[in-house]
């Protein structure tokens, strides 16, 4: 069987090679069509791979323009192209970009035989900070470029619980969600944490999507608990102004800038009681990047989104939904009982974020 997998972002690539190892490992003659332009940096991937054709991608500057979705439709026009001069038993399409999904439903109709899964990373517009526009013409056409062609799926599998949901698939057989993973091995963790102090994380990037307001109100409560030391690992556009608003508080601050290398972001985590999830309440997401990352370190969070994290906090005590349960609970909670917490946090994480997780919901 000969299997294709498109991914439109290079920032999809972990879930991509996981793909593309699963269906090997099936018997499959696997292809990847993936963009050579990375989003994260504007710049332009160049290296070799069996089995993976780095597509020309036309670049853009911001985030939310005109360029960048003239970008995705070129991107699509020239998939369309590549898979017609291909065999295709199997089609994997990694949306968005939405466009995708309407080459997927022509080459559908082709080729009726294919197997065409769907594989919903993030749901555009109703993940963008847009609210007030997000019923206007251009973001309902955005979003039927990806609804309308659903149906031509032979499966769609969803990063998160919360998609199906929002887009009212909740009773739809082919719906399966297929979450996230860490394919790097967890560093051992050694908690060094400060009982007289609170220890707070907020990793990822500092951008629009982020409730800053949220972040100091709820440093500036609690440290009329106990000291607040936030440690900031990343940056972003938005970050002279989380760091002009915490110092308008009492709390102190460590800037730890980008850190790549995992032993030092372990130590990092090791010295924090729990790390931020914290987004704004417009942003239709239901598990972050960042909640990930927490996990695997064994570290609880405290956490605003709703959906598939929520959920967990509950179910498995791995932190606070909101920051008001936690000026609550502060006082009361014992040190057995959060290191509890992080024993929680650790076993939730090997139970659904492990390549081996990860594979069997593949199954």
């Amino acid at each position: 069987m000969k299997a294709v997998i498109v991914s439109s972002s290079y920032s999809y690539l972990e879930r991509v090679e996981l793909l593309k190892e699963y269906y090997d490992k099936k018997g499959c003659d696997t292809k990847v069509l993936l963009t050579d332009f990375i989003h994260a940096n504007k710049s332009y991937a160049t290296w070799e791979r069996e089995g993976y054709v780095l597509v020309k991608t036309k670049s853009y500057r911001k985030n939310i323009s005109v360029d960048r979705l003239y970008s995705h439709y070129k991107f699509a026009k020239d998939i369309e192209a590549h898979l017609n001069n291909m065999e295709v038993d199997l089609l994997h399409i990694l949306l968005p970009a939405n466009s995708l999904a309407k080459v997927a439903k022509k080459y559908k109709e082709k080729h009726p035989e294919i197997i065409l899964n769907f594989d919903i990373i993030d749901l555009w517009p109703e993940t963008m900070p847009i609210n007030k526009f997000k019923k206007t013409y251009p973001f309902e056409y955005w979003r039927k470029l990806r609804d309308d062609y659903l149906d031509n799926a032979d499966k769609i599998y969803c990063e998160c619980d919360l998609f199906a949901k929002v887009m009212h698939r909740e009773n739809d057989k082919r719906f399966k969600t297929l979450y996230w993973i860490k394919t790097n091995e967890p560093i051992a963790s050694n908690p060094k944490l400060h009982k007289d102090e609170l220890h707070l994380c907020y990793l990822g990037s500092i951008n629009n999507v982020i409730d800053i307001d949220y972040i100091v109100r709820m440093c500036n409560e609690l440290n009329k608990i106990k000291k607040v030391v936030l440690h900031i690992v990343g940056d972003g556009e938005k970050r002279e102004e989380l760091l002009q608003k915490i110092k308008e508080t009492q709390v102190e601050v460590i800037c730890h800038g980008l850190v790549y290398e995992p032993e030092k972001k372990q130590a990092i985590f090791d010295e924090c009681h729990f790390g931020l999830n914290i987004m704004k309440s417009s942003v239709c997401v239901g598990l972050t990047m960042k909640s990930l990352d927490y996990f695997q370190a064994g570290l609880p969070i405290i956490n605003n989104i709703q959906g598939d994290t929520f959920d967990m906090v509950n179910t498995y005590r791995i932190g606070y939904n909101g920051y008001q349960t936690v000026v609550e609970q502060l006082d009361k909670l014992g040190y057995e009982e959060y290191l509890q917490m992080r024993e929680n946090v650790k076993n939730m994480y090997e139970a659904k974020f492990t390549k081996e997780a990860f594979f069997k919901q593949m199954l």
